[in-house]
């Protein structure tokens, strides 16, 4: 069986036909649905700071909380580091000026 295929459609509403010796069939009417826009920033906090005893921290996502299809990534930025991330929102072990 052949398949046609539209790709790269932009969100709307679409007819499609099919077209045979000069033939046009009735229309098929589907809805192409906006892409979901990002997510809000994350409301984030240390939680637990460096002390000369505990020498790392622990880095807490409390908003949105955890649910299906929420990851989080804490990326170091002074020095880089690579990102990481977790479907929990709770960044421990990490050392100073890592992340």
């Amino acid at each position: 069986m052949l398949q046609v295929y539209f790709a790269g459609l932009t969100s709307g509403v679409y007819a499609v036909t099919t077209t045979n010796a000069g033939c046009i069939s009735s229309a098929t009417t589907l809805t192409v649905n906006a892409a979901p826009g990002a997510p809000a920033a994350p409301t984030v906090s240390v939680t637990t700071q460096p002390t000369c005893a505990a020498p790392t921290g622990t880095i807490t996502v409390t908003v949105p909380a955890p649910g299906a299809g929420i990851t989080y990534t804490v990326t170091g930025t002074a020095p880089v580091v690579a990102p990481v991330t977790n479907a929990t929102g709770l960044f421990a072990g990490l050392t100073p000026g890592a992340l």
